[in-house]
């Protein structure tokens, strides 16, 4: 293969991701809570949800971009 279809399909790659990030559904499925973006001032609230639960499993996730 030579490096300008290499590069090319690199591009092409990057530009679909960026597309479906830019474009994706940010919405919770019908019957779930709706998505929550923690920041400094939410953190409370999250605390005091995930201790009210403290009979059932909890899982976090924390995703980065990097």
């Amino acid at each position: 293969m030579s490096r300008r279809l290499i590069l090319f399909g690199i591009v092409a790659g990057v530009l679909a991701a960026a597309g479906w990030w830019q474009f994706l559904r940010r919405e919770a499925p019908a019957g779930q809570r709706p998505l929550v973006t923690l920041d400094a001032t939410s953190i409370g609230s999250l605390k005091g949800q995930f201790n009210a639960s403290a009979d059932a499993a909890r899982v976090i996730v924390l995703l980065a971009p990097t």
